[in-house]
């Protein structure tokens, strides 16, 4: 990246996440449906990760794409011919890999230096809240179990997951722990019988309905 890109559509709420967090959102110019991040509600839509809508997407003129996963080769090649670069960053399952994505990130969105600092300090910070609530969470000789669906289908966090962490910082076994790739079989749920089921915005309304 030659220059500080100043026109950016993310296609992962988690990629947005970090970007809110470190407070880069003003080169925000799109987003999918799944970005549904208080703040970002005022930006057009781009079709959703199950359905991209490219010509929505170059029609916002971006310099930039942000993905969590690669592209469909014929997608990718759109959006080079366009002249948009694509930068994909996978989901961190490690901590060292978290810190390593907010500078990566950061580094992109604001340049090398300012970039690199302002990312650093504020992964910093994020491992120094999680190092809190670990202290402060009373141990307990109860087993509290738990686990967190992003939707029915079975898409969930699972062990090879960074936010598998979360759910152990805050106490609890993630029953979807011994599962990978973010998917959780039926019967994994039914067997585990979690304590606590943490969700999206809306599928709670949804389990309670099935």
């Amino acid at each position: 990246f030659d220059e500080q890109p100043k026109r950016v559509v993310t296609l992962s709420p988690s990629l947005a996440d970090v970007v809110l967090y470190m407070k880069m959102e003003a080169s925000l110019v799109g987003k999918t449906e799944e970005c549904t991040q208080e703040g970002l509600d005022v930006l057009p839509n781009v079709g959703s990760a199950g359905g991209l809508d490219l010509e929505a997407v170059k029609a916002l003129t971006p310099d930039l794409v942000l993905a969590d996963s690669p592209l469909p080769e014929e997608q990718a090649k759109q959006l080079s011919d366009a002249g948009v670069k694509v930068l994909v960053l996978q989901s961190a399952d490690s901590r060292d890999k978290l810190e390593k994505l907010y500078i990566q990130l950061g580094s992109v969105l604001r340049g090398g230096k300012t970039g690199y600092e302002k990312a650093q300090k504020s992964a910093k910070k994020l491992f120094e809240i999680l190092d809190t609530i670990q202290r402060e969470i009373p141990q307990s000789d109860i087993v509290v179990t738990a686990c967190y669906l992003y939707d029915l289908e079975g898409t969930a966090v699972t062990g090879d997951q960074l936010a598998n962490a979360l759910l152990e910082y805050a106490g609890a076994v993630n029953i979807a722990a011994s599962s990978t790739e973010g998917k959780i079989e039926e019967n994994v749920l039914r067997l585990g019988n979690p304590t606590y089921i943490f969700c999206k915005p809306g599928v709670k309304e949804q389990l309670e309905n099935s």
